[in-house]
């Protein structure tokens, strides 16, 4: 019986640690650009489908700067900041490729 309760614990304990460990993400649009090249975020957004839904125009709007997108995706994350200049910057798992 205290085995059962051990693991029932542990089991618990994991659960809980993983939802703290998600509630500084968000979702996000992630714009990549080749020129200039920088990677964009822009949101948070309160869901993937509201966050899909804006990505056109923040395309958009890169576009009409000159720039070239060359990839766009809706991330659960937490962007370590909000421009960032060349550099690869990796995609998160939780990821919807749009563009």
């Amino acid at each position: 019986m205290k085995l059962i309760l051990q693991t029932v614990l542990k089991w618990f304990t994991s659960f809980f640690q993983f939802f703290e460990l998600q509630a500084d993400k968000a979702w996000w649009i992630r714009i990549k650009t080749e020129d200039p090249n920088y990677i964009y975020y822009f949101g948070p957004f309160e869901n993937r489908a509201i966050a899909q839904k804006k990505l056109p125009g923040f395309v958009e709007d890169l576009n009409d700067e000159n720039a070239q997108v060359s990839s766009c995706t809706v991330e659960w994350c937490m962007p370590p900041q909000l421009t960032i200049q060349g550099g690869y910057q990796p995609v998160s798992l939780m990821s919807d490729f749009s563009h």
